[in-house]
């Protein structure tokens, strides 16, 4: 039988989870950015906010978020990367 992670654990827990998502979500930003401009698109690469994948049908997101949008912020709260577009939307 395994203990129960203390809360501390968690929070370390998360904490790592965050940091790989935002780690896959820049490979992902910088595998986009050669892609489009390989054909022909302008493409700017700053180092906030999250780009946009994909957008799944019957969510919220449906027609007002579009592939390749870059979310900066959600209400008031800045956002640097995916990870921290989780955490404010929780």
């Amino acid at each position: 039988m395994h203990a129960a992670k203390g809360a501390s654990a968690q929070a370390d827990d998360h904490r790592r989870i965050g940091e790989i998502v935002g780690a896959r979500a820049k490979a992902q930003q910088i595998a986009a950015a050669v892609a489009l401009r390989a054909l022909g698109r302008k493409v700017v690469v700053t180092d906030t906010g999250a780009l946009v994948a994909q957008v799944i049908p019957g969510t919220p997101a449906v027609g007002k978020l579009e592939p390749d949008n870059v979310i900066t912020a959600v209400g008031p709260t800045p956002i640097r990367g995916t990870a921290e577009v989780c955490h404010a939307m929780a």
